[in-house]
């Protein structure tokens, strides 16, 4: 379940690719505009993630001690320091969004138009720093529950959520039922709003498991 939950984190970026790249068809421009503004992002991601992981052990050596007052403190604390994590991860996010340029050079192919490609890479590199707050939060409970031994809630939520930001994705991207096409930003307003989701069903179930 814990690498089921952590792969459910990162394949959301791959469906995002692969389904923004059927809707390109043989225009890459969309597709080399997803993979930059993933590429970039993923680099802050991965480094957020890697320190939110410290949580699990420490939760896990006191909750071993049957230390349940520590516990608790060390939730509250989780709380504060992935949104502290979050807060930084995005303002480094904002401050390299003028590089989408530089990176757009070096990842177009020749004959594309690398004004085209970063243009449409920032709405969908916007959405995902909106999308950084929530994933830090649930990814404080998610490491919380995994501490204490409770590792299926967050595979669930996670696999629900890559299933909710497909579906999503194939609604904005192409605009599906009376929702405008929006192709690539479209992607990442998915993304958002299933990260959204997934932060609130983590809280919801939380709570409502531990009455």
């Amino acid at each position: 379940p814990v690498i089921i939950a952590q792969a459910g984190q990162l394949t959301t970026q791959f469906a995002d690719t692969a389904m923004v790249g059927q809707y390109g068809g043989e225009d890459p421009v969309p597709l080399a505009a997803v993979s930059l503004g993933s590429s970039l992002f993923l680099l802050i991601y991965l480094a957020a993630l890697g320190l939110a992981l410290a949580i699990t052990p420490m939760v896990g050596e006191h909750y071993a001690r049957n230390e349940r007052r520590e516990v608790g403190h060390l939730f509250q604390n989780s709380i504060v320091y992935t949104l502290g994590i979050g807060v930084v991860a995005t303002a480094i996010a904002l401050m390299l969004r003028p590089f989408i340029g530089v990176l757009g050079r070096l990842m177009s192919s020749p004959g594309q138009s690398v004004e085209a490609v970063a243009e449409m890479a920032l709405p969908y590199y916007d959405m995902l720093v909106m999308s950084i707050l929530p994933l830090m939060i649930f990814l404080a409970v998610k490491q919380f529950l995994e501490g204490i031994g409770n590792t299926k809630i967050a595979m669930w939520i996670s696999l629900a959520g890559n299933i909710v930001n497909i579906v999503l994705n194939y609604i904005f991207i192409f605009g599906a039922w009376g929702v405008e096409e929006m192709g690539a930003e479209g992607a990442g307003l998915a993304t958002l709003l299933a990260r959204i989701g997934q932060m609130v069903a983590i809280i919801v179930v939380f709570f409502a498991w531990q009455r």
